[in-house]
């Protein structure tokens, strides 16, 4: 029940079953919160990835001061240290202010951070804002007409675009995109218009409320592929769509995929072989389950 956290780094020998080192990733000159870590082709070191705080700071409350890196060696010993701030290296490629806040997108919730064999780092994220909810409002004007209270809070998580940063091996960011998609909305339990947007977040992750599937990468991380799901309304096309940002040769790609309904009761997506997915659709009036593959270009 503590309202205190805090980050450690542990390692493992897997030959001796011992403990290799066990150090804090906050007694440093920033707070640092690891989310990633990624072996070093061709050396004995592996880097640590993710974001980084004042040294006061509170990660399940402030904003994040920018994207980190660490590099250890094999007895824990921090080899070198990378800082990319929002309002320095990464605000040359995206419009961030000081906390991280993109416009018209909002703050970034990271996914994933992985590397490729060309020795390249991406980072996906997908925005997020703090916003008033109609329903909640509604909600606490009712529950109080009639003395009582409302379980909904009157703030809610605004979910919206896509974003991708890439880095070189030196872990200094070489670019950044945003990839828009149709925005939803995750309503908060009551209390929650007390929270910072950035604890809303956390909790709309275990609500699974994002839109971010998956990443799927080859075995030897020569391409990969994140997948996420939108909705579209247009002449051609009224429904979910599931869409991919691939990187394969060099080059960074996008794919869409329509996905009719066809009277499923509930459709799941998974990560199939690379450059597929699976689609699995459950109809309960026929008690069946209709599993497909689907290419992605």
């Amino acid at each position: 029940m503590s309202k205190e956290a805090h980050s450690w780094l542990l390692g493992l020998n897997i030959y001796t079953g011992k403990k290799q080192f066990e150090v804090s990733t906050e007694a440093e000159d920033f707070k640092f919160f690891p989310m990633n870590i990624v072996p070093l082709a061709g050396k004995s070191e592996f880097m640590l990835l993710g974001t980084y705080y004042e040294p006061e700071g509170r990660v399940a409350k402030d904003a994040s001061l920018g994207l980190a890196s660490w590099r250890f060696n094999t007895a824990g010993k921090v080899v070198s240290k990378k800082y990319n701030s929002w309002e320095g290296p990464i605000g040359k490629y995206l419009p961030t202010d000081a906390k991280g806040k993109v416009a018209d997108v909002g703050y970034i919730y990271f996914h994933k951070v992985l590397q490729t064999e060309d020795g390249k780092f991406f980072a996906v994220g997908e925005g997020y804002k703090k916003v008033v909810s109609g329903f909640g409002v509604a909600a606490g004007i009712l529950g109080a007409m009639g003395g009582g209270g409302s379980n909904v809070s009157m703030m809610k998580l605004k979910v919206t675009d896509m974003i991708m940063l890439q880095f070189d091996e030196q872990f200094d960011i070489k670019n950044a995109k945003i990839y828009e998609k149709n925005s939803n909305s995750v309503e908060m339990p009551a209390g929650a218009s007390y929270l910072t947007p950035h604890t809303m977040a956390l909790i709309a992750k275990s609500y699974k409320a994002f839109d971010y599937d998956f990443t799927q990468t080859d075995k030897n991380h020569t391409r990969f592929s994140v997948g996420y799901s939108d909705y579209v309304k247009d002449d051609d096309f009224k429904g979910r769509t599931f869409n991919t940002i691939s990187y394969i040769d060099g080059k960074v790609t996008t794919d869409k995929i329509n996905l009719p309904s066809n009277k499923a009761t509930w459709m799941r997506i998974f990560p199939a072989k690379p450059g597929f997915i699976m689609i699995m659709e459950y109809f309960k009036k026929a008690k069946t389950i209709d599993v497909r593959l689907e290419k992605l270009n």
